[in-house]
């Protein structure tokens, strides 16, 4: 009888692993389950905006609480004229690592190419002009360290040979450093002048799945027992 029990019990055993490493696995694979905002400066009505296009491009800093597989953005910006007469959106959306004096390298860490989609939003900017706002899924998800300085740009690339085309970030509530430049090949420049709005949102970094999932079974396993 004891054998049968305790083949019972390294039955049961193995098949909770096989179902930790199939949910690892999933998840792992599907990129976007699990997914939590990890980073926020929401946005606010009647704020002021900053121009972020093709030439005039503006940054942001933000760090993590912890490692995590970066797979979705989401920014709110707004047009000096309607944008149903403006050329199509075409975001240009980089993340920069600290180039050692507070300030985003000159070459991107990472260069996004996911289209955003746009949505109006009941929010104004500080002209009266309708707030949109942005949203990213990044299909192919990337790992960011925390607790290390990050810069997140965003530029509206649309502007070449179209004067009236100007896109603005609107600015967050949040006090703190932005950062501007004029062209891909220069240095940026620091500002104190507010934080701009954007969300970030992780999934944890496969390693950190794994332990959370096989945590959680051993201690229902020694439960159980």
């Amino acid at each position: 009888m004891m054998d049968k029990i305790n083949n019972g019990r390294m039955v049961d055993t193995l098949r909770g692993v096989l179902l930790v490493c199939a949910l690892a696995a999933g998840i792992g694979f599907s990129g976007t389950t699990g997914a939590a905002l990890a980073f926020s400066q929401p946005p606010a009505d009647g704020n002021d905006a900053f121009l972020s296009i093709s030439a005039d491009q503006s940054a942001d800093d933000f760090t993590l609480a912890r490692n995590g597989m970066v797979d979705g953005l989401t920014w709110w910006g707004s047009y000096r004229l309607d944008p149903a007469g403006l050329p199509a959106d075409l975001f240009q959306v980089s993340i920069f690592q600290d180039d050692g004096l507070g300030n985003p390298e000159i070459s991107p860490l990472n260069m996004l190419t996911d289209t955003a989609t746009r949505t109006p939003t009941a929010l104004l900017d500080v002209t009266g002009q309708t707030v949109y706002q942005y949203d990213l899924s990044v299909t192919s998800p990337f790992a960011l360290t925390g607790a290390t300085p990050y810069y997140l740009s965003v530029v509206n690339k649309f502007d070449p040979n179209y004067p009236d085309a100007d896109w603005f970030w609107l600015l967050s509530d949040t006090s703190g450093s932005n950062y501007n430049r004029y062209a891909a090949n220069e240095t940026w420049q620091s500002f104190t002048t507010g934080n701009l709005a954007f969300h970030i949102n992780v999934v944890p970094e496969p390693a950190t799945l794994w332990l959370f999932l096989m945590g959680s079974f051993l201690i229902g396993l020694s439960v159980k027992n």
